[in-house]
């Protein structure tokens, strides 16, 4: 049984959340799994992060330099 998991935008946002128990929980996905992660994903991911949530693309590319961590 493989232990990859795909992560969708969801859990990427909810790594990122104020709220604790949502980040918890996905740190604790991310951490524990090798995470598959397709490219739309990115996508949504920086879109929500410089739009919504209005990152600073240097914040951005911090963040996704820690992803690059987490994907195996």
């Amino acid at each position: 049984m493989s232990d990859r998991i795909f992560v969708d935008n969801n859990i990427l946002v909810y790594s990122i959340s104020n709220d604790q128990t949502k980040r918890t929980i996905a740190d604790t996905l991310l951490l524990k799994h090798a995470v598959v992660v397709s490219p739309q994903v990115i996508s949504e991911f920086v879109a929500v992060t410089l739009r919504k949530k209005s990152f600073h693309p240097n914040r951005l590319l911090r963040m996704l330099r820690r992803l690059c961590r987490y994907l195996k």
